[in-house]
């Protein structure tokens, strides 16, 4: 029940800013969230309550990495994943192949 609680909560508030963070109390439960927002991707970072501040530096961490064009990308791979005529095994390696250069290193 506690759970659905969280959920129904977060549901209730969220904005539309590039960042939320979120503190919010229920009987027995405290909860601390960093949610960035990018355009479609959202990305939420929890240390469970025991570290808020890890999670508040990991979260500027990534808005400075995360590049502004996030969301074209996005547009872009939802576009090239809906053209992709194969059986879902093979959208899934083509999707994969093509988002693997995204992890390589630029030295």
């Amino acid at each position: 029940m506690g759970n659905v609680l969280q959920i129904i909560c977060l549901e209730l508030l969220r904005f539309q800013t590039n960042t939320l963070m979120v503190t919010y109390t229920l009987p027995h439960v405290k909860i601390f969230k960093s949610i960035i927002t990018k355009g479609n991707l959202k990305i939420a970072i929890s240390t469970n309550g025991k570290s808020p501040t890890l999670a508040k530096r990991m979260r500027q961490w990534l808005e400075g990495f995360l590049p502004e064009e996030t969301d074209v990308l996005l547009d872009k791979l939802y576009e090239y994943r809906n053209s992709l005529k194969d059986d879902f095994d093979q959208k899934i390696v083509a999707m994969n192949a093509l988002t693997e250069k995204l992890l390589e290193k630029n030295d």
